[in-house]
């Protein structure tokens, strides 16, 4: 399906284990619906969105992957998800929420070409080996 621009939407249709790909979106919110599985998340070529990930929504993979956005933010609620991969994302936010964060369990890989991101832990226990830091 083609999401319109500048405008807010929701995905709560998902098959389950479905890879959903969010490409070309433009100005826009994307909220994702409690309670879905998903095989993987990919967003590509978006620029200025919003999406929401809540906690109940479960990635199988633990994998989401970025490409080629900019100016996106992308509030994690205490997802399942424990891999970032961003390849040339500029201008752009990570934030992560609510609950436990093991760093132990969470790669973030961001290439060469990607520019001027954040990461932010807003609400959230981050943990080393078990302990709270």
């Amino acid at each position: 399906d083609t999401l319109a621009a500048n405008a807010v939407h929701v995905i709560a249709d998902a098959k389950p284990n479905e890879l959903i790909c969010l490409s070309n979106c433009k100005n826009s919110t994307i909220n994702f619906a409690p309670h879905q599985r998903l095989a993987k998340l990919v967003i590509n070529e978006c620029d200025n969105c919003r999406i929401v990930i809540p906690s109940s929504v479960k990635v199988i993979t633990s994998i989401l992957e970025m490409a080629r956005c900019s100016g996106c933010s992308i509030l994690l609620h205490g997802t399942n998800i424990r891999t970032i991969q961003c390849d040339a994302v500029k201008n752009s936010t990570v934030q992560l929420q609510r609950g436990f964060i093991e760093l132990n369990d969470m790669i973030m890989v961001w290439t060469e070409a990607s520019e001027n991101n954040q990461v932010q832990v807003v609400d959230a226990q981050i943990k080393l080996n078990g302990t709270a830091l």
